[in-house]
């Protein structure tokens, strides 16, 4: 629950719509996050990190740029390298279960594992490293 407290502590209200197009929005003008009902809770984390990467990061508009920058901090906000290590130890060949098990979607655990540094201290936590 710690993004709900994060958003409230910047003053971002988070809005839940019955429907609408995307998952999740951020709207600079408005200074709100609106998500879509029905997900599941990893959608939901997943969803809400993004928005708030999108918000903290002062994004204006969904450019691929911001779009993968936005993953990028809510990859770096709801993983850690201990974590993501230890569903490669217990489930080595099977990154769905990875997602499972630490309540991200694949997008945001792909996010994640792209780059170097957070791959590089996940790989010495499972003394792969040579």
């Amino acid at each position: 629950m710690f993004l709900f407290d994060l958003a409230e502590r910047l003053g971002i209200p988070v809005h839940w719509r019955r429907t609408m197009d995307d998952v999740g929005t951020w709207y600079p003008d408005h200074g709100c996050i609106a998500i879509r009902e029905g997900q599941t809770w990893a959608e939901v984390r997943s969803v809400l990190a993004h928005e708030l990467g999108h918000a903290i990061l002062r994004h204006e508009d969904d450019s691929p740029k911001n779009e993968a920058a936005a993953d990028r901090w809510a990859a770096n906000a709801l993983l850690t390298a201990e974590a993501v290590a230890a569903c490669a130890r217990h489930y080595p060949h099977n990154p769905e279960k990875w997602c499972a098990e630490l309540d991200v979607t694949p997008d945001i655990l792909r996010a994640w594992l792209r780059d170097p540094e957070n791959y590089g201290a996940a790989e010495e936590r499972l003394d792969l490293a040579s």
